[in-house]
């Protein structure tokens, strides 16, 4: 695992104190799960619900907000700042220079009284309240327009996600994520992460527990300063019985060092008798204490269980055992 990779995780407003599992319908993708002891970071476009991480670029000119002038007025400087330097516009860097003078000049000047309005509205007064401008309104209400479409792009492109659920028994989610019971899920308990790691501390900090609305993100937290980490932990209430929580971070990096594996579940359909078993078995064994966990129907509701048929542990003792046990008689007969 190439050590030198980075990662900037988004900040999230929870504590995760709990053990997270990832459902496998790939076999071979939980076998390198288990063997690397990495997580895999996805592209949220490649996700099966298209809303997911659904960004809806809202223009100004549309665009409506019950932020009061100043704050909205500090918004907009976030948005013309967020415009990539081959993407500026004619004057953008005298609209930026500009207005941060204008807002340092009337600091606390800006009205603080929150009314709904039409953000144009905003635009326009602010402009009015600039004075003297070299630019003209359209080009400053474009500057801004610019911005809002760049932090979408910025958001879309750069962030990794890897999604975990707080549960590992969900009939309906082994059934579309762990390939209709045949598959795998991998068990993690954070608190085997290693505490003295830096990276430790970011995957603590970072990870952030989704949240179900009706309504899209886009309505819910547009323009606001945690709209990035809010529209990617927003999803649909159809999908509140997932209970997931996911680790989100801008990164080249294809994998994340996760080396905290607690237990495995195949599926209540899984062929123990097939290759793929033998090979799950040898990623395994290259953990000192790991169980394997068959699930199976619950005789009496309809509800997954599961029981122990491997540890690496126990395989490892009586591995050894047989062996002295074997030296022991080949002394014998010598």
């Amino acid at each position: 695992m190439d050590t030198k990779e980075e990662y900037r995780f988004l900040s999230a407003p929870y504590v995760i104190d709990r053990k997270l599992y990832k459902y496998y319908s790939n076999t071979k993708y939980a076998i390198d799960c288990i063997r690397n002891r990495r997580v895999h970071l996805d592209d949220p476009r490649t996700f099966n619900d298209p809303f997911d991480a659904a960004f809806h670029c809202t223009r100004i000119t549309t665009l409506t907000s019950d932020d009061s002038d100043k704050e909205l007025a500090n918004k907009f400087l976030e948005y013309l700042c967020a415009v990539h330097k081959k993407d500026q516009g004619k004057n953008h860097l005298a609209i930026i220079q500009k207005y941060t003078d204008f807002l340092i000049k009337t600091a606390g000047g800006l009205s603080t009284i929150a009314v709904e309005r039409p953000v144009q509205d905003v635009v326009q007064k602010v402009y009015a309240m600039m004075g003297d401008n070299v630019f003209s309104l359209d080009e400053f209400a474009a500057a801004i327009d610019n911005g809002f479409v760049e932090r979408e792009r910025v958001m879309r492109l750069n962030c990794k996600i890897s999604c975990f659920s707080e549960i590992c028994d969900s009939i309906l989610m082994w059934s579309y994520y762990g390939n209709s019971h045949n598959g795998i899920c991998v068990e993690f308990d954070l608190s085997l992460l290693d505490e003295k790691s830096e990276l430790t501390h970011q995957i603590m900090s970072g990870m952030s527990k989704v949240h179900y609305s009706p309504i899209r993100a886009d309505l819910q937290y547009s323009g606001s300063r945690a709209a990035g980490l809010n529209f990617l932990t927003s999803k649909a209430d159809v999908w509140e019985h997932e209970h997931e929580w996911r680790l989100i971070c801008e990164t080249e990096a294809e994998y994340l060092p996760f080396d905290c594996i607690s237990s495995v579940y195949v599926g209540v359909n899984f062929d123990t008798s097939a290759a793929k078993y033998r090979d799950l078995v040898k990623a395994v064994d290259t953990h000192e204490s790991l169980s394997i966990r068959q699930c199976k129907l619950s005789l009496d509701r309809y509800q997954i269980e599961s029981e122990e048929v491997y540890n690496s542990y126990i395989h490892t003792l009586l591995k050894r055992q047989k062996n002295e046990e074997t030296s022991g008689q080949l002394i014998q007969i010598a």
